[in-house]
Formats: C-alpha cells, sequence, structure tokens
C-alpha cells in the first residue's frame, strides 16, 4: 500500500476556500494517489477533507487598516504555519489567492525545496506589473482562472496553466426552470410588473459595513420615486442576523436570502443589481444580471492604489470585454445619487435586453481549459 501524499494547501478568503475545496474534491475522485490535506481553510475545505491549523478567517482581512488592527494575530498564525511546515514538510505546497500572507509562505516552502503550485495569478495586468518577476522567483508553477493572464507571466520564465475559472461549471450559473422562478416569485409575493433590485454589498465584515449605509439611502431614493420597488439581499447564512438587523429600518425591507439556490433565483428573477466589485459580478454576468457595480474602501487605501492601477475597469465582466457593460462607482463616485442613476436606466427594458447580449459575449469568451488544476497538481505528485 502506497503512503499518502502528504499535501499543504493554504486559501485565505471565502472565494479561495471555495477553490481549495473543489480542488482536493477532484483529487480525490480521480484518485491517482491517496492523499492527507492539511494546511488553512474554511468550512468548505474542511468538509472537502482538508485539516486547517487554524480558522482561515484569523487571517481573511484586506485593506490597510484592516491589516493593521490585526497585525499581531495575522504575525502569530504566519509563525504558526511556518513552524508546521518545518515539523512536518509536505510533498507539495499550494496557496491560493490571498498575496500578501502566501508570498511569506513562499519564501519558507522555497528554503525547504518543496515544489510550490499557486492557484489566482495577481492582478499585475492591473497594477503592479512587476510582481510576475518576483512571483516567478518564489513558486514553481502558476494556474490562472481566465485566458488572457499566462502571457503576463511565461516571458519570466514560470510555468503557468490556465485551469479555468469554477464560475464555469457552477451550479449558480445553470439556468433555472421557468416553474422554480415562478415558485420564488410566489414565496415571496414578487409580482411580474415590480422593478426588483438584487443588493449584494460584499461577503466581509468590513465590506458590509462600508457599503450597506450608502445602499440603504440608494433604496431610500429608488423607492420615493418608484413604488413597489422590492429588494432582494443575497448573503452568506453567517452574516443573515447581522444584516437583518442593519437593514430593518430600510423602506421596502430586503428579502434576505441566505440560501445558495436562492441566490441563484434571486440573480435571475431581478430586474437589475447593485453589487460590491468582486467575483460576485461574474456570477451576475453569468445569470446576464444588469448590475451597477460600487466599492468603496478607506481613503489611504484609495490613495494607495489609485496611485498604481491602471486599468481602466475594476469589475472582472468590463475587464475580460474590455468595456464597461456595468456602470462602476468607486470611491468618491460611490453615492446614492450615483447610483440611482445608473440604476435607472435599467428600468428600461430595451437597455436590459441590451446588457443581457454584452454579458452574453463575457461568457463566450471564457473558454474551457485545456488542463485542470488537478492535472497539474498530479503532475508534481508523480516525481
Amino acid at each position: 500500500m502506497t503512503t499518502p501524499k502528504n499535501v499543504f494547501i493554504a486559501a485565505g478568503e471565502l472565494s479561495g476556500d471555495k477553490l481549495g475545496a473543489s480542488l482536493i474534491q477532484a483529487l480525490t475522485e480521480r484518485a491517482a494517489h491517496s492523499y492527507t490535506f492539511w494546511g488553512i481553510g474554511g468550512e468548505m475545505m474542511r468538509t472537502a477533507g482538508l485539516v486547517s491549523q487554524f480558522p482561515m478567517e484569523d487571517i481573511a482581512v484586506m485593506g490597510l487598516f484592516p491589516v493593521i488592527a490585526r497585525l499581531p494575530q495575522l504575525i502569530m498564525r504566519l509563525q504558526q504555519t511556518k513552524r508546521a511546515l518545518r515539523s512536518h514538510p509536505p510533498d507539495l505546497v499550494i496557496t491560493i489567492d490571498a498575496p500578501g500572507f502566501m508570498n511569506l509562505l513562499h519564501k519558507t516552502s522555497r528554503s525547504l525545496g518543496i515544489p510550490i503550485l499557486h492557484l489566482v495569478a495577481p492582478s499585475v495586468w492591473a497594477w503592479r506589473p512587476k510582481r510576475a518577476r518576483k512571483l516567478a522567483a518564489r513558486i514553481d508553477h502558476l494556474l490562472t482562472l481566465f485566458p488572457f493572464e499566462p502571457p503576463f507571466f511565461t516571458p519570466h520564465g514560470l510555468r503557468t496553466t490556465y485551469v479555468g475559472h469554477p464560475i464555469t461549471t457552477d451550479p449558480i450559473t445553470h439556468l433555472p426552470s421557468e416553474k422554480a422562478c415562478a415558485n420564488f416569485c410566489a414565496r415571496y409575493a414578487i409580482a411580474p410588473t415590480q422593478f426588483v433590485l438584487c443588493i449584494l454589498p460584499g461577503s466581509r465584515k468590513h465590506e458590509i459595513n462600508q457599503h450597506l449605509p450608502i445602499f440603504e439611502q440608494t433604496v431610500r431614493l429608488l423607492s420615493a420615486e418608484r413604488p413597489g420597488l422590492r429588494v432582494l439581499l443575497p448573503t452568506l447564512p453567517c452574516w443573515q442576523e447581522y444584516i437583518q438587523e442593519k437593514t430593518q429600518h430600510w423602506p421596502c425591507a430586503p428579502i434576505i436570502i441566505p440560501s445558495l439556490e436562492e441566490k441563484r433565483l434571486a440573480f435571475y428573477v431581478c430586474s437589475a443589481a447593485l453589487a460590491v466589485s468582486g467575483t460576485v459580478t461574474l456570477e451576475l454576468a453569468y445569470a446576464r444580471t444588469p448590475t451597477v457595480v460600487a466599492y468603496k474602501t478607506d481613503w489611504i487605501s484609495a490613495k494607495l492604489l489609485r496611485c498604481m492601477v491602471y486599468t481602466p475597469f475594476v469589475a472582472l465582466p468590463n475587464i475580460i470585454s474590455q468595456q464597461r457593460i456595468m456602470p462602476e462607482f468607486i470611491q468618491e463616485k460611490c453615492t446614492p445619487s450615483s447610483l440611482v442613476e445608473a440604476i435607472r436606466v435599467f428600468h428600461s427594458p430595451q437597455q436590459r435586453t441590451k446588457t443581457k447580449r454584452a454579458l452574453q459575449d463575457v461568457i463566450d469568451k471564457m473558454h474551457v481549459p485545456e488542463r485542470s488544476a488537478a492535472e497539474v497538481v498530479e503532475q508534481y505528485l508523480a516525481h
């Protein structure tokens, strides 16, 4: 009987947890080897079979001020992980996104001679392109989610493979039946003539706190000019009670939706969406949902990014298509009046149809990759 392959996998946020869980499941199903998976992950990775050294939420932090506030804990968890790697060197290290924390782990793994794969390319096409060269010196192989990314890294000698975005196979992108949509509308008393706005304020607490007040004022303005407005607010189960408390005094009280299946239906049933920039914009693109994108962070982080970012877009569908399909309102432009004006455009059925066609072009650009992430991992473990 062969010794199980010892694989360390680390993710630092919800999207990475989802990617890690899918990779663990794919490796287990392919059964090229038996595995021991350990590292850092959330609920999805743990369910898939990962033994997590500590809660992933301990390192799930973004933005300058949030990082400073959590710095002692981050340092403690980093040192804990480094000690674990030295005590029990794995056959392979796989890091997922979260570049700040993972870059420090790469240095330790490299010193131990452990092969390193990194999943999710840093956005060098948007800001700090020199990171491509630095990453090439730290890891052995980069796995990218988008087909346009490898050419940014291969000139630096970094083996890079486009493995596809999980959105292409995610159930949330599957077209629901007319009956399921009708049942959803009946359950929440949504009439065919009503304008339905889907609001997505983010998956992290600081994002929720930053955007909910702006979105509340947006809803107040919209409801004043459009009686009968309905608001759907999909969120994670862990934030359901928190968001219910924060929105209890809103006009046309939002329907809080913690279910993944109902989130999918909400995307298809709604007339338009107001979403914080992130992976959810790609989910909305696959649902062909006309969407207005918003994002606001602390002013220091914003000032630093403004000095470094040179891409004209922030929303993934816009970056993929290289056109502003989803209107974007970032930082000082992220105001209730601006958001209302943009959402008002989607009151027109003709404009919604035009936007849906443009979003279909985004989907067409996300072609199926030649190799999967699991295949690349097996290649390294075969030696």
